[in-house]
């Protein structure tokens, strides 16, 4: 019987896959979550993946969501759902 994937699991291959392939430095897989994080999390949530920007901020990939536009000096989060 074929095993089930959660999106989480999706997610982090499609991110493995393409970090094994090119390697960017922009890119974590697993992050430690900010601070900022645990002010608008929901239950259980957690952060698969954050992509940093060169401008400012980041966008991390929960399991549920994407949130965008934190930026390490006001320490905002926004998500786009």
């Amino acid at each position: 019987m074929p095993v089930q994937l959660t999106y989480s699991d999706k997610v982090r291959i499609q991110f493995r896959e393409s970090l094994r392939k090119t390697q960017p430095a922009n890119v974590e897989l697993d992050p430690v979550e900010p601070p900022q994080f645990i002010e608008v999390k929901e239950t259980d949530e957690t952060i698969i993946v954050r992509v940093g920007r060169a401008s400012s901020g980041d966008y991390s990939f929960t399991d549920s969501r994407i949130l965008a536009n934190w930026t390490k000096e006001s320490g905002n989060f926004s998500h786009l759902d």
